[in-house]
C-alpha cells in the first residue's frame, strides 16, 4: 500500500479552502474555546518523536493534514493485498473463500471468516456430559464464581454481576464455575455452542472506544507508527470496540450455559455468533448443579469443538 507523506502539507489558497469536514472541525474548536487545548495536544504529540508528526507543530499544521489525508487516495499493491492471506497463522487453507477470491471484500470479511466443513469435528457428539471449546482460542483459566467474584477480561476487572449486565439468570450460577479464553488476531472468530440446548437469553452489550498505539524506535532510532511484526497486545485498549454478548443456554443436562438466538435450540458446535474489529475474548459459566470439571490447560490453545471440561451429571 502507498505511503501517506509525511509532509509538509500545503497550505489551502484560501481561508475557506478546507475539505467541508476539516472546516467543520475548525469552526467547532473555535466556537468552543478549544484552540489551546489542540495546540497542546499537537505540541505534546510531536514530543514523542513519532515520525508522521515531524511537520505537524502546531493547530494550522494538523487542520492542513487533515485537509491532505481527505483527498488521500490509497493504493495496494499485490504484497500488501495479500499480506494476511499468506501468513501462516491464518491457515486460509481451511476456510471458504468467497466467489470470485478475498478481492474486493473487507478485511473485517476476511476477519470473520467460515471454516470448511469437516475441519472442526465436535468431541463427544451424542454425550451431554462433553463440553467443548467455543472458540478457537487459548485458555487462561477458571475460578468459583460467587458475588464478589472478579474476573479480568483485557486488563479491565469486572465482576460476574457486570459480565451478566442484569441478566434475569445472573443468580443462577452462584457457586459454578467461570472459565476465560482469548483468542488472537489470527483466530477464527466465530463463536458455536459448547453445549446442547435451548437459548433462554442472547443480548448485546455496548463498549467503549478506545485506542491504545504503543509506539517504538526503529533501526534508525527514530518513532514509527508504522508495524514491521504482528504485535497485538490482548487489552482492552488495542481495541476499537469492545463490546459483550451475553448468552444463556439451557441444556436439560447440566443446566444453564452463561453465554446466542433467544428461543433458538442449538446443538453442540453450531455456530451462534461472530466477533470483528480484533482480538477478542470468551467466557463460560457454569451452574453448581452441573458439577462441571475443566480439563483444559493453562496457555494451550483449543479449536471449535474440542473437549475442554466435562459434566458430573447428579443422578
Amino acid at each position: 500500500m502507498t505511503e501517506q507523506s509525511l509532509g509538509p502539507f500545503p497550505c489551502p489558497k484560501t481561508p475557506n479552502g478546507y475539505q467541508p469536514i476539516v472546516k467543520r472541525l475548525k469552526d467547532m474548536i473555535e466556537c468552543n474555546n478549544w484552540k489551546d487545548k489542540f495546540e497542546q495536544a499537537v505540541y505534546d504529540a510531536q514530543k514523542t518523536g513519532v515520525e508522521n508528526m515531524t511537520n505537524i507543530s502546531c493547530l494550522t499544521d494538523y487542520y492542513n493534514f487533515l485537509n491532505y489525508l481527505v483527498l488521500w487516495v490509497p493504493k495496494e499493491n499485490e504484497t500488501g493485498t495479500f499480506t494476511f492471506y499468506t501468513a501462516e497463522n491464518y491457515n486460509v487453507d481451511s476456510y471458504v473463500v468467497p466467489q470470485g477470491g478475498w478481492l474486493g471484500h473487507s478485511f473485517n470479511e476476511f476477519f470473520a471468516r467460515k471454516f470448511l466443513p469437516g475441519t472442526r469435528p465436535i468431541d463427544g457428539p451424542s454425550n451431554p456430559a462433553i463440553i467443548v471449546s467455543a472458540a478457537d482460542s487459548t485458555f487462561d483459566g477458571c475460578c468459583n464464581i460467587n458475588t464478589d467474584s472478579i474476573v479480568y477480561l483485557k486488563g479491565l476487572p469486572w465482576t460476574i454481576g457486570e459480565l451478566l449486565a442484569d441478566s434475569k439468570y445472573s443468580n443462577d450460577f452462584a457457586g459454578g464455575k467461570f472459565m476465560h479464553a482469548f483468542l488472537a488476531p489470527y483466530d477464527y472468530h466465530r463463536q458455536h455452542a459448547p453445549v446442547d440446548g435451548k437459548v433462554l437469553e442472547a443480548k448485546v452489550i455496548p463498549g467503549q472506544t478506545y485506542l491504545e498505539v504503543n509506539v517504538k524506535k526503529n533501526f534508525n532510532g527514530k518513532h514509527r507508527l508504522i508495524p514491521t511484526a504482528l504485535d497485538a497486545p490482548d487489552s482492552a485498549g488495542y481495541q476499537l470496540t469492545v463490546s459483550s454478548v451475553v448468552l444463556c443456554v439451557k441444556g436439560e443436562e447440566i443446566g444453564k450455559d452463561g453465554k446466542v438466538v433467544e428461543g433458538d435450540e442449538v446443538k453442540k458446535g453450531d455456530e451462534i455468533s461472530y466477533f470483528q474489529f480484533g482480538g477478542s475474548d470468551i467466557v463460560l459459566l457454569f451452574q453448581a448443579q452441573s458439577k462441571v470439571k475443566i480439563l483444559a490447560d493453562i496457555h494451550k490453545h483449543y479449536r471449535v469443538g474440542e473437549q475442554i471440561a466435562i459434566a458430573h451429571i447428579a443422578e
